[in-house]
């Protein structure tokens, strides 16, 4: 194992997101487009309220969506910096440790 990495390999700079924003907007213009579709079988006819309720529709759902992503990269950033921390507590005590003369080294200080 190289020096500069730890046991897990957590890159703390690591890229966290659920879909991407070309993977939202087409998920989302497919629903639009369902809605336009089962619209026109039943013979509904859209007036201008109807097109701009479902345009805001999707667009609240994009920054939702959005939003979601950014929570959950932050999560998961954080808990990799603090599994990272945890790591080099661990090292830190091993090498007080073994410094002090203790053999193995994982004594509790």
């Amino acid at each position: 194992m190289p020096e500069n990495k730890s046991p897990t390999n957590i890159p703390l700079n690591m890229s966290y997101q659920i879909l991407s924003f070309k993977t939202k907007l087409g998920i989302t213009s497919s629903i639009f487009f369902i809605i336009l579709a089962l619209l026109g079988v039943t013979g509904t006819i859209l007036n201008w309220s109807g097109i701009i309720s479902i345009i805001l529709f999707i667009t609240i759902a994009l920054i939702y969506w959005v939003i979601i992503d950014h929570t959950i990269a932050s999560d998961k950033k954080t808990e990799a910096r603090e599994q990272k921390l945890e790591e080099i507590r661990k090292d830190v005590k091993y090498i007080i440790a073994k410094m002090k003369g203790n053999s193995n080294g994982r004594k509790e200080l």
